[in-house]
């Protein structure tokens, strides 16, 4: 089975919620979804592809449904002492990204494919729990299982049209 730990809406300039984001990890058993629509951030188009300085979420904006859901998800991602989640010196060109993932404390760069259509771009970055120094989290029998797998989704008719 899958756990969706995350899925988040990158905010626009234009106020429109364009792009989306969703954390999937394996679990021993059931799933739940977390959301969150406050990114901050601005993607660009470039001469050989794409590129953003930062995007950033506050772990708080995640959310299960479930209080209690809640509570375990933000003690998993360590957020009393790192309440934001970002990825910065983002660069991709044509089917290939990289750019620095900020999770719990620890910076890891990473690498990702893209799929690329006339309307949208889409990758999976997948992550390991212990390259963040994250304790695997286990609740009355379920059990997240490596790798965190992160789907991005980026509507294309939103990123600024030249360099930054």
């Amino acid at each position: 089975m899958k756990i969706f730990l995350l899925t988040l809406l990158l905010y626009v300039p234009n106020g429109l919620y364009a792009h989306n984001i969703k954390a999937v990890a394996s679990l021993t058993l059931g799933s739940l979804e977390a959301s969150c629509d406050k990114v901050t951030g601005t993607i660009y188009q470039t001469k050989t592809g794409y590129a953003s300085k930062k995007l950033t979420i506050k772990t708080t904006c995640l959310d299960t449904q479930i209080e209690i859901r809640n509570q375990h998800m933000l003690k998993f991602l360590k957020n009393t002492k790192y309440p934001r989640i970002s990825m910065s010196n983002i660069s991709i060109n044509k089917d290939q990204g990289s750019g620095e993932l900020f999770l719990a404390g620890i910076a890891k760069p990473v690498s990702f494919k893209i799929n690329e259509t006339e309307k949208q771009i889409t990758t999976m970055i997948s992550i390991m729990m212990k390259d963040f120094q994250l304790e695997r989290p286990s609740y009355l029998g379920m059990q997240v299982k490596d790798p965190i797998d992160i789907f991005v989704t980026i509507d294309k008719s939103y990123i600024i049209k030249g360099t930054k």
